[in-house]
């Protein structure tokens, strides 16, 4: 059940959006990566800002210290243990 809820949340954020290569994705000196907490990119990250979307996801938007562009990333919840899902 959880894998089929976790397959329905990736396929409504990643169509429509590309998404960001995971291995440029940096906030200072933390690489991002799956296993990476809201409270990490909360602790770490220059946010712009914090929303729950549409689709229900907990969505923060923030600088990539590797591009110096903005990225969003979401999550599948505002808990500060939920784990990264997605990044566009």
């Amino acid at each position: 059940m959880i894998k089929k809820i976790t397959t329905f949340f990736a396929a409504t954020v990643i169509v429509g959006c590309s998404t960001v290569d995971m291995n440029s994705l940096k906030c200072r000196n933390m690489q991002l990566s799956s296993k990476t907490t809201l409270q990490d990119v909360q602790n770490t990250c220059l946010i712009s800002s914090q929303r729950l979307n549409s689709s229900g996801l907990y969505e923060v938007e923030f600088r990539n210290d590797s591009t110096q562009k903005s990225v969003t990333c979401d999550f599948a919840t505002n808990s500060s243990d939920a784990i990264l899902n997605s990044c566009h």
